[in-house]
């Protein structure tokens, strides 16, 4: 089991608010593995990387295209991949949006990784629990 805190931050409407965050590594193509930040959404549908982490990855972004809207109107153009994430010594593969504009959150949704792992919001203790299933 892995462990997460909330993170503060802050917010134009709310003043300082909490956030459920986790640190995990997605493999590049070429094997590396990047740390990345991601906010831990249980309404997000999939997980979501903007295109600069895309190309950073060296994903091929010209294929299996398609869009999201997120909050209100507003449309994402997105390209969807296979990639592998790495929660503490867990290596998962899972499926993730990598939006075709950089104006979007890392955002781990539960298409795929949910199925993956159990997780406890324990917003009371400013903390997420990860477990692999």
């Amino acid at each position: 089991m892995v462990e997460f805190a909330y993170r503060k931050e802050k917010s134009g409407f709310l003043g300082d608010i909490l956030r459920p965050v986790a640190q995990m590594e997605i493999r590049a193509g070429g094997g590396e593995w990047f740390p990345v930040i991601m906010y831990i959404d249980s309404g997000a549908d999939i997980s979501l990387v903007p295109r600069n982490f895309g190309d950073l990855l060296g994903l091929d972004l010209s294929k299996n295209l398609g869009q999201v809207r997120g909050i209100g109107e507003a449309i994402v153009p997105l390209s969807l991949q296979d990639v592998e994430f790495k929660v503490d010594k867990h290596e998962v593969k899972v499926k993730i949006a990598t939006a075709l504009i950089n104006q979007v959150p890392y955002v781990l949704g539960r298409y795929d990784f949910f199925k993956l792992f159990k997780i406890s919001f324990q917003e009371y203790e400013k903390k997420v629990l990860m477990e692999k299933i």
